[in-house]
């Protein structure tokens, strides 16, 4: 269903280390939010896709490989990290979007996967001190200019 390739996790981790560099040097913090794709979320996903949909999914989709590449990426930039996988497991059946037009989309949530998701980012938001309400000197100094 989709590529895993050296080649293409290289691309996001050069493009991911431009912004990391860029967000540092306006003095912004930042923090990296992993979301899953839905046949990460349950073997019923799995299994609706490939049943329903004919889509082919990996056996190891349900192990959490990406994101957890990617927190580990984050923390050896020491930058914050939330995986919302777990949020999402825990989560109800509709969590992404479905409507007459759209018969199966994997990455896009719905509007109670928009909640759940708004959820997690306050709290990691709030727990990393990334909300708006506290800058970096380098911060307020480009704010007054």
């Amino acid at each position: 269903m989709w590529r895993h390739s050296s080649r293409n996790r290289e691309g996001g981790r050069r493009t991911l280390d431009r912004i990391i560099k860029l967000t540092r040097a306006r003095g912004y913090r930042m923090g990296l939010l992993v979301f899953p794709i839905e046949v990460q979320v349950s073997p019923e996903a799995i299994d609706l896709y490939r049943r329903v949909y004919g889509i082919t999914v990996r056996d190891d989709a349900l192990s959490g490989a990406p994101q957890r590449r990617l927190v580990e990426f984050a923390a050896a930039r020491d930058v914050p990290a939330a995986d919302l996988l777990l949020a999402f497991r825990a989560g109800q059946s509709t969590l992404f979007l479905r409507n007459r037009a759209i018969t199966y989309d994997p990455v896009h949530p719905s509007p109670q996967g928009h909640r759940l998701a708004g959820e997690a980012v306050q709290k990691f938001v709030l727990a990393f001190g990334l909300d708006s309400s506290v800058h970096t000197r380098t911060q307020t100094q480009a704010h007054a200019r």
